[in-house]
């Protein structure tokens, strides 16, 4: 199976969103991932929000996460990964500051001070979205985030994922669901997508906009 876009794949996504989740707001991950929450949110009829994560990547091997940076500046490492792979503590300071100035852009280009203004998550329950887990870790920034809120439950939803991602990531969270699972040793989510195109700041500010006028806001 494969989906056509984004989009569709959220369309697809929705169908699978177990019925006793009370979802009050749906966090897409930044950016891909919004496109697909941003078609969960609409049916659920609840707000949608961004979250500003990024895996913190291999110099050798982009493609390869050992971590994850919020741009609220938590970081979370695999159990001491990266010393390990021979990474020293001023290589790791390197890449996370990297990653957040990253971050940091990228939240500047979609927000102003009249668009998205911070919500309080506190005993919220929450879906976080994203387009594919592959090692989890991505979205598991996120979902620290949300703990250290004090959100109510999270849940996460994703078109597809690895096997082991979703076994890294059932402890964290209230409840996971997908379209597809693999536990193929060659997993690429992009393999999944017809049409998997990088996804600008521009396009996630317009539909998080529709959102807002879709959406009537507390």
């Amino acid at each position: 199976m494969k989906f056509n876009d984004r989009i569709s794949a959220g369309k697809e996504l929705v169908k699978k969103i177990p019925s006793n989740w009370e979802v009050d707001v749906v966090y897409g991950v930044a950016n891909g991932g919004v496109m697909v929450a941003g078609e969960i949110a609409k049916q659920l009829g609840v707000r949608l929000e961004i979250s500003f994560v990024a895996k913190l990547p291999l110099p050798w091997n982009p493609e390869v996460a050992f971590g994850v940076v919020s741009v609220s500046g938590n970081v979370y490492t695999d159990d001491g990964v990266y010393r390990k792979i021979g990474l020293s503590y001023m290589e790791l300071q390197k890449i996370t500051r990297e990653r957040m100035a990253f971050l940091k852009r990228r939240q500047g280009n979609i927000i102003s001070e009249d668009f998205l203004k911070p919500l309080d998550v506190e005993d919220k329950n929450i879906l976080i979205v994203d387009d594919g887990l592959a090692t989890g870790f991505t979205i598991l920034g996120a979902i620290k985030d949300m703990k250290e809120l004090k959100a109510k439950n999270v849940y996460i939803a994703t078109p597809i994922a690895h096997k082991k991602a979703v076994d890294k990531l059932e402890p964290e969270v209230n409840g996971i669901t997908h379209v597809i699972i693999s536990e193929s040793r060659v997993f690429s989510v992009s393999a999944y997508y017809r049409s998997f195109e990088q996804v600008g700041d521009r396009e996630v500010r317009e539909i998080v906009k529709v959102n807002r006028k879709d959406v009537e806001l507390d």
